[in-house]
């Protein structure tokens, strides 16, 4: 499930990159269903059920999988950040309530992965210069607001 989570939400994010009109509505369903994941409770029921001690020692064969689990959760925001510039970029003004909750999310979810995993990198990368490109055609359609934000971070870059 994690696997396929991280699999839709980069291809994606590789989908809004390569067609600049394609509408926010997905993205915005996906993302709001890893960081404020109330009805299956998101990471938090993956931990309780299978990163525990207790979890290990009736499954001792399962360390591996344990550990492939951790790698999933960790992977999940540097790609969830990348997600969200995304999101703000091309959120329409009557959706920045939502968007700032998405943050709100994130920032708590992303300290607790990072507290308790490590910090991640991921291998997509999105050009600054696409980006802006992006949002001038965003700002140039009628139906969206010029309250778009532009991000000031490399959109997931090591640099």
């Amino acid at each position: 499930m994690m696997e396929n989570i991280n699999k839709t939400m980069r291809d994606l994010l590789i989908e809004h990159q390569n067609d600049p009109n394609l509408a926010v509505s997905q993205l915005t369903m996906k993302i709001q269903g890893v960081v404020d994941a109330a009805v299956n409770g998101g990471t938090t029921k993956y931990e309780e059920a299978f990163l525990t001690e207790e979890y290990l020692k009736m499954n001792s064969n399962d360390v591996a999988l344990v550990e492939k689990l951790k790698n999933l959760i960790a992977d999940q925001i540097p790609i969830l950040e990348i997600a969200l510039s995304i999101h703000r970029m091309k959120v329409s003004s009557d959706l920045l309530p939502l968007h700032d909750r998405l943050e709100e999310c994130f920032g708590k979810m992303q300290s607790h992965v990072e507290s308790k995993y490590g910090k991640r990198t991921t291998d997509l990368k999105f050009e600054r210069d696409a980006m802006v490109i992006l949002r001038k055609s965003i700002l140039s359609t009628p139906h969206m607001s010029t309250d778009n934000r532009l991000s000031e971070t490399s959109m997931g870059s090591s640099e």
